[in-house]
């Protein structure tokens, strides 16, 4: 089976530089769910939502098929990691309350892994997926990264990048389908924690391969313009699109 891993590159970038989801988001998943034995974070990354999860179910289950993001996955006694394609899981059947996909179902061959979902979901159980795109902060540093995103990067994103540029309206999603509030996530960041965030993604690690230098560098002198001094602390705000829907 063919796989998409974008992120083993940056696996220790990742579990440092990416925004945390918000609680209040958690707390509306497990008010649509009717049991809390077992979760599933499918691609579970650096482990964020699995140790999330973990506070309130008795076991977890993370996959991921990037060994080296499992490698700095946060451990904890109820929750097992397991290096799987989303597709084809060691999951038993029927055992699954709440499934959770991260900025990560526009990733999978949807026919193939809903499939997987049908089968590991138990009676009553949930699938929530989310993904979050640009950033916002201020207008002069928004325009920098609007120009990083779509022209200097053009070219460099995987073609399911566009699922997310459509807040995951246009993703396939078999299931009865539940509405949701918004959700949004916050970051104080500096300046090189941003500039740490940016190199995290997908489309950056393809071009520092392809050209051999940082992305950042044609950018640079223009990004501490427009931040000011580079300890300083800014709202970074992301706007979150969730699909949840009961699976049987």
């Amino acid at each position: 089976m063919e796989t998409n891993d974008h992120f083993s590159i940056q696996a220790k970038q990742y579990s440092k530089y990416r925004p945390h989801y918000p609680k209040e988001l958690y707390m509306y998943l497990l008010s649509c769910v009717k049991e809390k034995k077992r979760a599933w974070d499918c691609a579970t990354g650096n482990g964020q939502a699995a140790v999330a999860l973990s506070e309130y179910f008795d076991n977890v289950i993370g996959t991921d098929l990037s060994l080296s993001q499992l490698t700095h996955a946060i451990k904890k006694r109820n929750i097992e990691y397991y290096e799987s394609v989303a597709e084809s899981t060691p999951i038993a059947s029927n055992s699954i309350d709440l499934i959770t996909l991260a900025q990560a179902l526009h990733w999978f061959d949807f026919n193939k892994f809903y499939k997987e979902v049908h089968r590991v979901g138990a009676h009553d159980s949930i699938i929530a997926a989310w993904c979050y795109g640009q950033c916002t902060i201020s207008k002069p540093i928004d325009e920098i990264t609007d120009y990083l995103y779509r022209d200097v990067l053009n070219g460099f994103w995987p073609n399911e990048s566009k699922y997310i540029q459509e807040e995951y309206m246009t993703i396939p999603f078999p299931f009865k389908k539940i509405e949701s509030p918004a959700f949004h996530m916050m970051e104080e960041w500096n300046l090189d924690e941003y500039i740490g965030y940016l190199n995290t993604w997908s489309a950056t690690q393809k071009f520092i391969t392809n050209a051999g230098t940082s992305l950042l560098s044609p950018i640079h002198n223009e990004l501490k313009k427009a931040w000011g001094e580079p300890e300083t602390h800014h709202k970074v705000t992301w706007p979150i699109h969730m699909l949840i829907g009961k699976i049987k």
